[in-house]
C-alpha cells in the first residue's frame, strides 16, 4: 500500500514539473496532499533552473540531490521531511527562507555561505552546534526550540535579528544575546536561565517569554519598557514590582492582522502572566490577580496593585497570604539565599526518572538518522577490532599497565548496548587509549605497536562523530581542572555510593558508574577530563536526587513551606530536561530513598560541599533546609 502511494505520488510530482516547466513558473508546490508519500525528488525537478519559490514539507523526501543546481531559489520548504543531509543546499546562496523544522537535521555547515538568509527554522531537529551560523548575518528570524542547542557564543554577531525562539533548550547563559538590541521576540520557556541582565539592553523587545525557567530577579526587565507581553508563570519570580514601569505591558502593538510577520502577535499576547511563583505563593492579592482570565483585564489590575505599594526596591509586607499563615516581608534584604539545583550537564553519568525508578539517562548523540546508524556500525567495528586485539593485550598488560587499564576501561565504556553507551564516557576513556598507544613504539614490538595505533585512530575518528563529546572535550581543554583536589574527596564519594547500593529505587548501575569514576581520578590524579566528568557525574545525580526529594515534598517555587523556621523561597525544581513530568514519574519509593540518601550522609556531603564550594556549595544550603546541616 505504502509503496503505491509513493508511485502515485512520484507520478503526480513528475506531472507537476513538467506542467511548471511547459508554463515558465517560478513557484512549484509539492509539499502534502497527494504528495504526502513521496520520498524520492524526480530527476526533472533539477532542469527548473529559474525556480524562485519550492515547497517539499509534509513528504517523505529525503534525499535533496536534485535541488543542488537551483540556484535561483529564495524560499525552500522543507519541514516535516526526513531530511537530514543540507549538503546539496551548500551552493544555494540566493536563499533568503529556509523551513527545516521537523526533520532529522543536525549539521548545519553546509549553511555557512547562505549569507542571504533572512529567516531559518529548525525547530524539532537534532541541532546543537550553532557555529555555522554565525557568518549569517542578515537573519532577522530564527526558530530553535526543541533543540539540544546550549551554546548561544555564535548567535553574538547576529545584530539583525528579531525573533528568536530558544524554547524547551539547554540553554542557560544569555550573554551572547546582549547585543542584539533589533530583537523583538524572544522565547525561553523551559530552559535553565536564571540571570537576565544581558537582556537589559534589549529595548525593542515587546514578547518575552520565561516560563519554567530558574528566573527570579527581574530588575534587568525594568528597562525593557516597549514589552507587551511577558510569561512569568512557573518561574522563581518573587517581587513583581520592578515592572511597574512598563506602560506598554497588555497593549496591542501596531500591526496588519491580515498580514503575515514573524514576529506578529497573536491573541491573548498582550498580557502578564505570573501563575505558580513564589510572588503569588506569598501574596494573596497577586495570588487572586494571577486567576483573572481576561489577559488584559488581569494585566491592568496586576500593574495597578504593584504600583500602590511601596516603590521597589524598598521592602513591603502583603496584606495577606493566600493559605492565611503571616504575611512575611517581600524586597529589600529579607530574602534569603536561594538554593538552585544544579541544571544537567553533558557527563560520564547523566539520570534520570523512570518508572518510579532513577536510572543512568541514555542522552542521544545529537545525529541525525542516517549518522546514528553509521556511528553504530562503527561502536560495532570498534568492539570487534578490541576482540581482535586479545592475543597481544597480555603483553599490553605487562608492557603498558596503564594503557591496558585505560582500554578495559574504554570497553566497559563501549558497553553491550550501543543505544546504552555514553559519548562522554566513551571519549574519556578513549582519549586516554589514543594519548598512551601513540608511545606503544617506545615499549612494543613494531607490529603490536603497530596495531596499537590503528585501534587508536579507528578510534579517535569514531569519537569525532559526537557533537556532545567534541564540546565536553573543547571546554575542558582550555581551563584548569574542575575542583582541584576532588582526589582527597574519594572517601566521601565512596561512602556516599555505597549508601546508593541500600535502595531498590536507584539502579546500581548508577553508583558503580560513580566508583569507576572515582578509581579512574585515583589512579589518574593529573587526568583533567576524569576530575571534571566525576565532579560533573556527581552534581547531575544529586542535583536530580535534590529534585525529586523536592517535588515529592511538593517544596516547589509556589507552594513555599516553613521547616524549622526556614522558608523555602526560590527553590527551583522541574529543570527544563525533566518538566512537569517528573512528578508524574516518581514513586513512593524514589521519594523516601532520595530523602533517606540525603539524611543517611549528610556528613559526607557536608563534608564534600565545604571542600569544594564552587562545585557543590549548593548543598550546604540544601541540607540546611532540610535541617541536616
Amino acid at each position: 500500500m505504502a509503496d503505491d502511494a509513493a508511485e502515485q505520488a512520484y507520478a503526480a510530482a513528475v506531472e507537476e514539473i513538467a506542467r511548471v516547466e511547459a508554463a515558465g513558473a517560478i513557484r512549484l508546490d509539492l509539499s502534502g496532499g497527494v504528495f504526502t508519500w513521496l520520498d524520492t525528488i524526480p530527476p526533472e525537478l533539477a532542469v527548473l533552473t529559474e525556480l524562485e519559490w519550492l515547497k517539499l514539507d509534509s513528504t517523505q523526501v529525503s534525499d535533496l540531490a536534485p535541488l543542488a543546481g537551483l540556484s535561483k531559489l529564495e524560499t525552500l520548504n522543507l519541514y516535516n521531511t526526513q531530511v537530514s543531509e543540507l549538503a546539496p543546499l551548500a551552493g544555494l546562496t540566493n536563499l533568503e527562507t529556509l523551513y527545516l523544522d521537523n526533520t532529522q537535521v543536525s549539521d548545519l555547515a553546509p549553511l555557512a555561505r547562505l549569507t542571504n538568509l533572512m529567516r531559518l527554522d529548525l525547530d524539532n531537529t537534532q541541532v546543537s552546534d550553532l557555529a555555522p551560523l554565525a557568518s549569517l548575518t542578515n537573519l532577522e528570524t530564527l526558530r530553535l526550540n526543541n533543540t539540544q542547542v546550549s551554546d548561544l557564543a555564535p548567535l553574538a554577531g547576529l545584530t539583525n535579528l528579531e525573533w528568536l525562539g530558544l524554547n524547551n533548550t539547554e540553554v542557560s547563559n544569555l550573554t551572547p544575546l546582549a547585543g542584539l538590541t533589533d530583537l523583538t521576540t524572544l522565547r525561553l520557556a523551559n530552559t535553565y536561565v536564571s540571570d537576565l541582565a544581558p537582556l537589559a539592553g534589549l529595548t525593542k523587545l515587546m514578547r518575552l517569554d520565561l516560563d519554567n525557567t530558574q528566573v527570579s530577579d527581574l530588575t534587568a526587565l525594568a528597562s525593557l519598557t516597549n514589552l507587551r507581553w511577558l510569561n512569568l508563570d512557573d518561574t522563581n519570580a518573587i517581587d513583581l514590582r520592578p515592572l511597574t514601569g512598563l506602560a506598554q505591558i497588555g497593549q496591542p502593538s501596531a500591526f496588519q492582522p491580515d498580514t503575515f510577520q514573524a514576529n506578529a502577535f497573536q491573541v491573548g499576547e498582550f498580557s502578564l502572566r505570573f501563575r505558580n511563583t513564589p510572588a503569588t505563593a506569598r501574596d494573596g492579592r497577586l495570588a487572586e490577580l494571577a486567576e483573572i482570565e481576561d489577559d488584559q483585564e488581569r494585566t491592568r489590575k496586576t500593574l495597578e496593585y504593584l504600583r500602590s505599594l511601596p516603590p521597589w526596591p524598598e521592602p513591603y509586607t502583603p496584606a495577606y497570604t493566600p493559605d492565611g499563615s503571616p504575611p512575611q516581608p517581600i524586597g529589600g534584604k529579607t530574602e534569603p539565599d536561594e538554593v538552585l539545583v544544579p541544571a544537567p550537564v553533558r557527563a560520564p553519568l547523566e539520570v534520570e526518572v523512570v518508572d518510579g525508578r532513577l536510572r543512568p539517562a541514555r542522552p542521544g548523540d545529537g545525529l541525525g538518522e542516517d549518522a546514528h546508524e553509521r556511528a553504530r556500525q562503527a561502536w560495532q567495528v570498534l568492539r570487534d577490532y578490541l576482540a581482535d586485539l586479545a592475543a597481544i593485550r597480555p603483553r599490553v598488560d605487562n608492557q603498558m599497565p596503564q594503557l591496558e587499564l585505560a582500554l578495559v576501561r574504554l570497553e566497559d565504556a563501549l558497553g553491550a548496548d550501543y543505544e546504552a553507551a555514553n559519548p562522554i564516557a566513551m571519549g574519556i576513556h578513549g582519549e586516554r587509549v589514543i594519548a598512551q598507544a601513540g608511545a606503544a613504539g617506545e615499549t612494543m614490538a613494531d607490529t603490536d605497536a603497530a596495531d596499537l595505533r590503528q585501534f587508536a585512530a579507528a578510534l579517535s575518528l569514531f569519537l569525532e562523530r559526537f557533537p556532545a563529546w567534541r564540546a565536553y572535550r573543547d571546554e575542558t581543554a582550555p581551563v584548569p581542572p574542575a575542583a582541584p583536589g576532588i582526589e582527597e574527596a574519594i572517601p566521601e564519594i565512596e561512602a556516599i555510593t555505597e549508601e546508593l547500593r541500600e535502595h531498590e529505587a536507584i539502579d546500581p548501575a548508577i553508583p558503580e558508574s560513580l566508583e569507576k569514576q572515582a578509581g579512574d581520578v585515583r589512579s589518574n590524579p593529573e587526568d583533567s577530563l576524569a576530575k571534571r566528568g566525576l565532579v560533573d557525574s556527581l552534581n547531575n545525580f544529586l542535583g536530580r536526587l535534590g529534585e525529586i526529594v523536592a517535588v515529592g515534598k511538593r517544596w516547589v517555587a509556589h507552594e513555599i513551606k516553613d521547616i524549622a523556621g526556614k522558608t523555602w523561597t526560590g527553590f527551583k525544581v522541574g529543570l527544563a530536561a525533566t518538566g512537569a513530568g517528573l512528578g508524574k514519574q516518581m514513586g513512593d519509593g524514589l521519594v523516601a530513598a532520595a530523602r533517606d540518601f540525603f539524611a543517611a550522609r549528610s556528613g559526607e556531603l557536608t563534608a564534600l560541599a565545604a571542600a569544594h564550594p564552587e562545585k557543590f556549595g549548593w548543598l550546604l544550603k540544601f541540607l540546611e533546609l532540610l535541617s541536616l546541616a
